[in-house]
């Protein structure tokens, strides 16, 4: 079962997607016209990430592969999995399914970043970010409002 984020809205009178992101989500599964039977629930936990959280992850996963391959860090001498002979380069989408989904799957069981928190997604990233620090010696601090590379 998927579950999106839904907000009600009384101009409206409907319940529609929370952001853009739960919308592209939504767009993507269904069918226009599909009919679906929803059940409507309350959250118990804290709200799903911000459209500023989720610019931030991808902002932070483009630099860390800058920086990774600035530092002579291939995915291939980063994993030490992929025959020798060739080199790939990081890059933001390598960096979120290689290096930030992992510890998101490992840590909250979640398969997909837009279904994180707002607490899960700096967890995820403090964990991620600790590893590849300690293990490749690559720090990439996390964007913030201030950063206008992400706007």
């Amino acid at each position: 079962m998927t579950e999106y984020g839904l907000k009600y809205n009384k101009e409206l009178n409907a319940f529609v997607p929370m952001d853009a992101i739960q919308a592209e989500l939504m767009c993507d599964e269904f069918k226009e016209g599909e009919i679906v039977a929803a059940t409507l629930k309350r959250p118990t936990s804290n709200k799903l990430r911000t459209i500023a959280q989720n610019n931030s992850l991808y902002l932070w996963c483009e630099r860390l592969g800058k920086s990774l391959n600035d530092g002579g860090l291939d995915m291939r001498r980063s994993f030490e999995k992929m025959k020798e002979g060739y080199s790939i380069p990081w890059t933001k989408e390598r960096v979120k399914e290689y290096l930030f989904d992992p510890v998101m799957r490992n840590l909250t069981g979640k398969t997909s970043s837009a279904k994180l928190d707002t607490k899960e997604i700096s967890e995820v990233y403090e964990i991620a970010d600790q590893a590849i620090s300690s293990n490749l010696g690559v720090h990439e601090p996390w964007p913030n409002a201030y950063d206008r590379s992400f706007e």
